[in-house]
C-alpha cells in the first residue's frame, strides 16, 4: 500500500453518526429517507445497511433450513462450471434447429432448451425429436423441454412431448445417464394467457405426477417436473408474487409426488423451478436468495431430507424488459440480468437474444446471448466465489425481506385452498393487475426509465433483425375458461407511439417537429429545453425554435410559418412570472395548436391555464398521455 492510499484509509469516516452527517449535508439538510426507495412489494431499500440490519445463522428470520442454504446459496459446484449456459432454441424446422444447436454446443453452450409452441419449434412426435438431437450426447448437455408462452393448453401439450421425448431417449446408448428436464408442469395452463376451466387443474396435476414417477424411474438422472413462474413475472408480478406463487405450485407437487408413493428422499429430485430475472441486480439476487429459503423452509415443513432441500433453480432474462427500439440495449439488459442470476446462484441461466422481441434471432444475436455468460463465468470470474454475496448486509436484508413478504401472500394462497383454487378465485390475478398497473403507471411516468425507449431514444439506429415469427391462431372463447395472465412488454405502449411517429414524420415532416419558445438567455432555458427535446424524440418527434430575444408576436409569427402543431414554451420559474402569459396567448391565438408549458409554476397554473396552456409538462408526469396527445395534434389517427 502506498503512503498515498495509507493516508486515505487514515482518514476514512468509519463513525456512522458522522456518515449520516455529511450525506445529509450533501442533501442540502434534507433527511437520509429520502435516499429510500420503494419496491414492488412495498418493501424499503435503504442507502444504508449495517451488520445488525441481518441475523446470521440458522434461526436467521423465521426460516430455519440446514446448511448450505441457509443463507440462500447453492451447494458447491465444480467452480469451472458455476452455472449451465442453456441456450433456447426456437426455430419452427427440426432440422436448422439441430444445425444451430451444434452449434452452439460447440460454442460454449452446455444445455438445450428447446422452445415448442405454435410460433417455436414445431414438434409434434418422436421422429421430430430424434432429428432434432441428432449428434447431440444427452448424458453431457442437458436437454430442457420448454412451452412457448403462446402455446395453448401448455399442460396437457407437455404431456404429449414429453412422453414422445422420453420413446426417443429410451433408445439411446444409455437411458440412465441421460440428462433431460422433461419440463411437466401441471399449472402452465392455468398460468398462460389461454387460462384453464374450473377443476382441470387438478386433473393435470394428476396426469403431470403420474407421467413425473415414471419418467424418474427410467430415466434416473432427469428432472420430470417445473415449477414454472415466469408467466407471473411477464404479466407484471411482483418477486414477492412470483415466489408465493412458485412455493404455492412446488408445495401441490410434493404433496401430489408423496401421495403417488414417492419416497421422500426422492422428491426433491423430481422438480426444479423456472424464474424470470430482470436487470435490476440488487432486487433480483435478493429474489433468487430469498427462493432458497423459504423452499429449504417448506422442504423441512415436509419432513425432507436434510441433502435434498435445495432448490434447483433455472434462471430466464426477462422478456418482459426487452424492446424492439434500439435494441442493442436488450443486450445491456440481459449482461444485469445475466450478472443478478450468477451471482444470485442460479443452477442454469438463459440469455435472451436482443432481437426476441421481434421474432426468430439470427446466430449473431445467439451469439452474443450466449458469449455474455461465457464473459461472466470465464473473464468476470463470477463463479470463482461460491457464494459472492454472502454475507453482504443490503442483499441478505432485503432477501429476507422479501422473503417474509412472499411467506405472506403464499400463506393466503395456501388459505383459499392452494394454488389451483387461489387462480379458479382470481385472487393470483388480481394481485398480479394491481401490481402490473402500478409498474405500467412508473414507466409511463419514467419513474423507471427505459434506455433507448423513454431515456435516450434515438430512433435512427439501426439494429438487426428478427424473422418474424408464424402467427398464433386466436383461441376459441369459452365461458367457464378461468383468465390466466397475459404476458406484457413495458416498452410495447411507447414502441406503438414511436411506430406513428414515425410513419407519419415521412408524410408530413414539419407536422412532427415541437416548435420550442424560448424565454430568457440560452443558461436559463436551456435545462428544460434538453429535457423537452428527449422527451418528444420518444415518439419521433423533431424541434424548432423561436429563436433568441423572439418577441411573442415573432415567436407566434414563426410558429404558424413552421407547419408545427404543438408549442412548448421554456423557461425558468421567475422567467415565466414576467413572460410567460403573453407568449402563451399569443401562441395559442394562432388558432388549433397545442400549446404547452415545461414545468409547472404552482402559483401561476390557473393564470397560465386561462392564457391559453393545455399542458403542463414537469418530470414525473404521464409521458405516455402527453405523447399520445402530441401525435394527435399533428394529425397522427390512432384509430385501429
Amino acid at each position: 500500500m502506498t503512503a498515498d492510499t495509507t493516508a486515505l484509509a487514515q482518514g476514512f469516516a468509519a463513525d456512522e453518526g458522522a456518515w449520516r452527517a455529511l450525506a445529509e449535508a450533501a442533501l442540502k439538510g434534507a433527511p437520509l429517507s429520502r435516499l429510500e426507495t420503494r419496491t414492488a412489494d412495498g418493501l424499503t431499500v435503504r442507502p444504508l445497511y449495517r451488520e445488525f440490519d441481518f441475523a446470521s445463522g440458522k434461526d436467521a428470520g423465521g426460516y430455519p433450513g440446514v446448511e448450505p442454504f441457509v443463507r440462500g446459496t447453492r451447494p458447491l459446484r465444480d467452480r469451472f462450471v458455476p452455472w449451465e449456459i442453456a441456450q433456447a432454441f426456437d426455430v419452427p424446422d427440426p432440422d436448422e434447429a439441430n444445425r444451430q444447436i451444434l452449434i452452439d454446443l460447440q460454442g460454449g453452450a452446455t444445455a438445450v432448451v428447446l422452445e415448442a409452441g405454435p410460433d417455436g419449434l414445431v414438434v409434434t412426435g418422436a421422429d421430430d425429436f430424434r432429428r432434432l438431437l441428432a449428434g447431440v450426447q444427452v448424458g453431457l448437455a442437458e436437454v430442457i423441454l420448454s412451452q412457448r408462452p403462446t402455446t395453448p393448453d401448455p399442460s396437457a401439450r407437455g404431456l404429449v412431448l414429453a412422453t414422445a421425448l422420453a420413446e426417443v431417449l429410451q433408445g439411446s446408448d444409455d437411458p440412465l445417464t441421460a440428462r433431460v428436464c422433461f419440463g411437466l408442469d401441471p399449472f402452465a395452463t392455468a398460468l398462460s394467457a389461454c387460462g384453464v376451466s374450473a377443476g382441470e387443474t387438478l386433473e393435470h396435476l394428476a396426469n403431470a405426477v403420474r407421467l413425473a414417477a415414471d419418467l424418474k424411474a427410467r430415466f434416473p438422472a432427469s428432472t420430470p417436473l417445473v415449477v414454472d413462474v415466469r408467466p407471473v413475472h411477464e404479466a407484471g408480478g411482483s418477486p414477492a408474487q412470483e415466489l408465493a406463487v412458485a412455493l404455492a405450485a412446488g408445495v401441490a407437487l410434493v404433496r401430489a409426488l408423496l401421495a403417488a408413493g414417492v419416497a421422500r428422499e426422492d422428491v426433491g429430485g423430481h422438480l426444479r423451478f423456472n424464474l424470470a430475472v430482470g436487470a435490476d441486480y440488487l432486487l433480483e439476487v435478493a429474489k433468487l436468495r430469498a427462493l432458497r429459503r423459504v423452499w429449504a423452509r417448506v422442504a423441512e415443513a415436509f419432513g425432507l431430507p436434510a441433502h435434498t432441500r435445495g432448490a434447483v433453480i433455472h434462471a430466464d432474462t426477462s422478456r418482459r424488459m426487452l424492446s424492439t427500439l434500439d435494441a442493442w440495449n436488450n443486450a445491456l439488459r440481459a449482461t444485469a440480468a445475466c450478472f443478478a442470476a450468477g451471482v444470485g446462484g442460479a443452477d442454469l441461466v438463459t440469455v435472451r437474444p436482443m432481437t426476441d422481441p421481434e421474432g426468430l434471432s439470427d446466430a449473431d444475436a445467439r451469439r452474443l446471448a450466449r458469449n455474455t455468460q461465457l464473459i461472466a463465468q470465464a473473464e468476470s470470474g463470477l463463479g470463482a466465489v461460491n457464494d459472492p454475496v454472502g454475507g453482504a448486509w443490503a442483499v441478505e436484508a432485503h432477501a429476507e425481506d422479501l422473503a417474509r413478504a412472499a411467506w405472506g401472500v403464499f400463506q393466503e394462497i395456501e388459505r383459499l385452498g392452494g394454488l389451483p383454487d387461489a387462480l379458479n378465485s382470481g385472487f393470483v390475478q388480481a394481485e398480479v393487475a394491481r401490481t402490473r398497473a402500478a409498474l405500467q403507471a412508473d414507466v409511463a411516468r419514467r419513474k423507471q426509465p427505459l434506455l433507448g425507449v423513454t431515456a435516450f431514444p434515438d430512433p435512427a439506429e439501426g439494429v438487426p433483425r428478427a424473422v418474424p415469427r408464424p402467427a398464433v391462431p386466436a383461441l376459441a372463447e369459452s365461458a367457464d375458461r378461468v383468465v390466466g395472465l397475459a404476458a406484457i412488454r413495458l416498452a410495447a405502449p411507447f414502441e406503438v407511439l414511436r411506430a406513428k411517429g414515425v410513419a407519419h414524420r415521412a408524410k408530413a415532416p414539419q407536422a412532427m417537429k415541437v416548435f420550442l419558445a424560448c424565454l430568457g438567455p440560452e443558461a436559463e432555458h436551456a435545462p428544460r429545453v434538453g429535457f423537452i427535446k428527449a422527451l418528444f424524440a420518444i415518439a419521433g418527434f423533431g424541434t424548432t425554435t423561436s429563436g433568441p430575444d423572439a418577441t411573442p408576436a415573432q415567436a407566434a409569427e414563426r410558429f404558424s410559418a413552421s407547419g408545427s402543431r404543438v408549442a412548448v414554451v421554456c423557461g425558468e420559474d421567475a422567467r415565466y412570472a414576467m413572460e410567460a402569459e403573453p407568449m402563451v396567448k399569443a401562441l395559442a391565438g394562432t388558432g388549433g395548436a397545442r400549446v404547452c408549458l415545461a414545468g409547472r409554476p404552482a402559483e401561476l397554473t390557473i393564470a397560465l391555464s386561462e392564457a391559453g396552456v393545455n399542458e403542463f409538462i414537469a418530470l414525473g408526469g404521464d409521458a405516455l398521455a402527453t405523447l399520445e396527445l402530441a401525435l394527435a395534434a399533428a394529425g397522427v389517427s390512432f384509430d385501429a
